[in-house]
């Protein structure tokens, strides 16, 4: 979390996803760039999934995760940079 990458140009971007929560998931949403790439409702309160960007920005972009659980508390990780120097 919180680091800066260099992304090989034309490669996919991983994202591996572990999280455990104190109450029930809602969705566990995957955002690059200020918009929401994935969504996934896991129902349950734990989550391991990992998500491909088979079609990375060019240029630095950024991801990072948000987990939503069903009483509306909200977590989220730090931004993973790419391509940033």
């Amino acid at each position: 979390m919180g680091e800066k990458v260099t992304a090989p140009a034309g490669k996919s971007v991983e994202v591996v996803i572990h999280t455990r929560c104190p109450g029930e998931i809602e969705r566990v949403e995957v955002c690059r760039n200020n918009r929401f790439v994935y969504t996934h409702s896991p129902e349950s309160r734990e989550a391991e999934l990992t998500f491909v960007d088979r079609v990375p920005l060019a240029g630095r972009s950024y991801y990072y995760v948000r987990v939503i659980q069903k009483d509306e508390e909200i977590a989220w990780s730090s931004p993973v940079w790419f391509g940033a120097k």
